[in-house]
């Protein structure tokens, strides 16, 4: 048991957060870009430096963070032009301040996800939280 070649293959299972596109409300919110008004870009690069992919958003006075991208099923789809609207649900910490989380716009089972997630990934067409994602960490 556990010897040479023991375990799950490499490319078998899940994909991984570490190798997702993802957007994290916390640089957005420390960057200051979740006021409303606030408009910008997000993008994502390869260790090569290379663009791999990017989104424009905008913050609407609802608290709603609106995503224009493109996107693809697969790498034999064409890219379709993507308007995505994520919900930005505020928690009260001690001492006044809020905690920003981007509700999952995701469905379990046929049922919305909601879960207030600090990272949103592009999984499709369509962002999600790790959950509805399918995806793991590199470690699991």
């Amino acid at each position: 048991m556990g010897g040479v070649g023991s375990g799950r293959q490499p490319g078998f299972g899940r994909g991984t957060v570490e190798t997702g596109n993802a957007i994290n409300v916390s640089q957005l919110h420390h960057g200051g870009h979740l006021a409303p008004g606030k408009w910008g870009q997000w993008g994502w690069w390869a260790p090569d430096g290379t663009v791999t992919g990017g989104v424009n958003f905008f913050v609407t006075n609802d608290d709603t963070l609106i995503l224009g991208y493109q996107a693809r099923l697969d790498t034999d789809s064409p890219f379709v032009e993507m308007e995505e609207r994520i919900q930005i649900a505020r928690v009260n910490c001690q001492y006044g301040e809020t905690r920003p989380y981007l509700v999952c716009p995701g469905t379990v089972n046929g049922k919305n996800c909601a879960a207030q997630s600090t990272n949103l990934y592009l999984t499709g067409l369509y962002f999600k939280c790790r959950r509805c994602a399918k995806l793991a960490y590199a470690s699991q």
